[in-house]
């Protein structure tokens, strides 16, 4: 049988546009993942665990999307890191 991964990027709370958790939440009976932002580039701990537990209850994969340390530009600043400073930032994004 075909089967198609409907995903989602999700918890982008950020202080460049208003964010409404109950938005992404009444998205989780049309799909099948989530990317959840991680807290870099967009997200906080709040939300990170109200979507989680939300996706979780929903039947909802959940899944990490780190960024890059940029919340002024959501993580779309030129940076020059270095192989190390990039897995550091993902580890501890995944981590949270």
């Amino acid at each position: 049988m075909l089967k198609i991964d409907l995903n989602c990027d999700m918890g982008e709370s950020t202080a460049l546009w208003e964010y409404d958790l109950q938005k992404d939440i009444s998205l989780l009976p049309y799909i099948s993942s989530i990317n959840l932002a991680c807290g870099f580039h967009a997200g906080d701990a709040w939300t990170m665990h109200e979507l989680t537990h939300a996706a979780l209850e929903a039947g909802v994969a959940v899944g990490a999307h780190p960024g890059f340390p940029d919340r002024e530009d959501f993580g779309r600043m030129p940076m020059q890191l270095s192989s190390r400073e990039i897995y550091d930032i993902v580890l501890y994004q995944v981590g949270a």
